[in-house]
């Protein structure tokens, strides 16, 4: 119990830090008469003693939730994680009033130029730093983990090591945008080329309001009015470069969407092509066809497309901020002062969607793998007469995927209508607060031109950024994250797990006391203690009813699936020693219904075969043996039909 107690005490240590501190700060180092004198004669707009709440506000909450852990070591932390809301308003709120006080202190003259001012500015950093130190406390506090000793561990356990960690989606997408980062690397040349026009557009872009801002002020002030041709004139060549820039821009990151489009498809069918046989028992076809299609699509392009807005965003967002800044740092306190509860918005939005997302694209899986059945047996369809059951089926699975897009659209609507109501309070606010600065002479008309103008392209950057995180990049990590799990996901019948190769093959075959079950149902074996021998030369008969093992013993042969005990041997070795593509060479199977792929006739019957393993010669002998030759050559292009 020491060691918890001496730790769990240096956190209410460091909050009493800072009501101390602050209190001699409140003094200007030991006038405590001053302290006592500014809280009997208190006034908002002079005093600092209002500073010293908040201190007090955070050290209650610390010796709180320090007490609260000690008395239940399990559940506390799990309270501090609820209230952790709480805990971030009152920083916020914190750096509010801060700034407030810093603005309301700005505009009294005697107080800027008197020797209170560099308390203040002590007093404005330390709150500030404060604010920020109390959150990592309660970070740290809702993150700790006591063993039954009721001893502090470095270590969690195993099966609380998620929880120490964070949130395992974050981490995961954390994960998954730099995988998504290492594919593109190829591309770099691209990409560069592409961010160098960027930032030129970007660059451009800023200066525009600025001109604006100049032209508007050129035309209601007559004595300026000689100077709106060359104002003009500067600003048509911006606008021509900002184009140029825009549109070399837009060539060269549409064509790495594209090209980064391709290398994820390639990799993704890389992958499936070496999955067991018995993952695509497991997995729907439609699930896998989605994945190769839509969701490789939606990567790549909103990866691609979102890069662009994102880092245009962000180069003109910095620009812009400095511009405010330079025409008046008050009026830019005051929009920075609303951008928190923005970006709080978009966060709890952005999670919301990102966990939507997922479930449209698995309910898009499911009503794809109706549509893929139905097509692919559509003489049992028509046999049945069951059309319109099949329709009714991919219908209902359509309304799943609407009753969660119903959810996206109402979580988007109020998004976008308390996104708005704080973008409209904050331009109310502005231009109130600007007007009074115009009044008073402390700024120009062409200058709150121009800041209204910068902010509002302001505004436009957050809002893009913010659909980037909220939709563009949720959306993409949705998709992101299933197809390299494909991608990633490791066969358990590896294709190079063989290396035998002998030159040659007599083609005894054995199974020696096998048992198997199919891996999507290990429950019901297929085979139990099944042995046989077939020697070379034999023709064998697998006669039994069905369900009896009849084509397992086949697929075991061609080691589409392991068996669960026992061994299957060709010529004294077991299939699984043989190299993959020499025992396929080994083995020919005649299926009921043999498979025609979308290619030409000749392609098909060579399927499989490289150049140097067949003759033209030899393709028309197995077509002779097949009894397909005679009705091949009378089809219009022959083999190459």
């Amino acid at each position: 119990m020491v060691q918890s107690r001496t730790v769990l005490l240096l956190y209410p240590f460091l909050s009493l830090l800072d009501f101390f501190a602050t209190a001699i700060i409140l003094a200007h180092g030991n006038n405590w008469n001053l302290l006592l004198k500014s809280a009997q004669h208190y006034s908002f707009a002079s005093s600092f003693v209002d500073f010293w709440i908040f201190p007090v506000i955070k050290t209650s909450f610390i010796i709180g939730a320090s007490i609260g852990i000690l008395k239940n070591p399990e559940h506390g932390p799990k309270n501090c994680k609820k209230t952790e809301w709480l805990v971030v308003t009152v920083a916020c709120v914190n750096l509010y009033f801060a700034c407030i006080k810093m603005l309301v202190f700005s505009h009294d003259t005697s107080f800027v130029v008197g020797p209170n001012l560099s308390w203040f500015w002590v007093l404005f950093a330390w709150s500030n730093l404060g604010a920020l130190i109390f959150l990592i406390q309660w970070h740290f506090l809702s993150n700790l983990k006591l063993s039954p000793s009721r001893q502090i561990n470095v270590e969690a356990p195993e099966n609380e090591k998620q929880s120490l960690l964070g949130n395992s989606h974050e981490v995961a997408s954390r994960a998954t945008i730099g995988k998504m980062m290492s594919y593109s690397l190829p591309d770099w040349p691209l990409l560069l080329l592409g961010s160098i026009f960027l930032v030129g557009a970007a660059v451009g872009q800023i200066f525009l309001p600025l001109y604006v801002g100049r032209v508007i002020s050129a035309i209601v002030q007559p004595d300026r009015q000689t100077q709106f041709t060359s104002i003009i004139f500067e600003m048509a060549l911006i606008g021509i470069g900002v184009s140029i820039c825009a549109g070399l821009r837009a060539g060269c990151l549409m064509y790495y969407m594209q090209r980064l489009n391709i290398r994820i498809r390639n990799s993704l069918f890389k992958s499936i092509l070496h999955q067991e046989i018995g993952f695509f028992d497991e997995v729907r076809t439609g699930d896998i066809t989605s994945r190769l299609t839509s969701d490789t699509t939606t990567m790549s392009d909103t990866i691609g497309l979102n890069f662009n807005i994102f880092i245009r965003s962000m180069i003109k967002g910095v620009g812009v901020c400095i511009f405010m800044f330079a025409l008046s740092w008050r009026l830019s306190v005051i929009t920075f002062m609303g951008l928190p509860m923005i970006f709080a918005v978009s966060k709890v939005y952005g999670s919301y969607y990102k966990k939507t997302q997922k479930q449209v694209q698995d309910r898009f899986a499911k009503a794809n793998e109706v549509a893929q059945e139905v097509c692919s047996s559509m003489q049992t369809v028509r046999s049945f007469a069951n059309e319109n059951g099949e329709i009714a089926q991919y219908k209902i699975r359509l309304l799943d995927v609407l009753k969660v897009q119903f959810k996206q659209a109402a979580s988007y609507s109020v998004y976008v209508w308390c996104s708005q109501v704080f973008e409209q309070f904050l331009m109310v606010f502005t231009l109130w607060y600007g007007g009074q600065l115009l009044i008073s002479g402390t700024l120009t008309s062409a200058h709150f031109i121009a800041f209204i103008l910068y902010q509002e392209e302001l505004g436009e950057c957050f809002s893009e950024i913010g659909d980037v995180y909220t939709e563009g990049m949720m959306q993409a990590l949705g998709a992101a994250e299933k197809v390299f799990e494909l991608i990633g996901r490791k066969p358990r019948l590896s294709l190079e797990d063989g290396t035998e190769q002998p030159t040659y093959i007599e083609g005894r075959i054995s199974f020696k006391n096998v048992s198997f079950a199919y891996p999507s149902r290990p429950e019901q074996p297929v085979l139990e203690n099944i042995s046989f021998e077939v020697n070379p030369g034999e023709v064998v008969a697998l006669v039994g009813p069905s369900g009896g093992g009849k084509s397992s013993c086949v697929k075991l042969m061609q080691r589409f699936y392991e068996p669960t005990s026992g061994s299957v041997l060709l010529d004294g070795m077991s299939v699984s020693s043989f190299k993959h593509q020499f025992l396929h060479e080994q083995i020919s199977l005649v299926g009921q219904e043999p498979v025609l792929y979308a290619r030409s006739i000749k392609e098909n019957i060579i399927y499989g075969l490289s150049s140097d393993h067949y003759t033209e010669q030899s393709v028309l002998d197995a077509s002779k043996l097949a009894n397909a030759h005679s009705f091949v050559i009378a089809l219009p292009d022959s083999y190459q039909t």
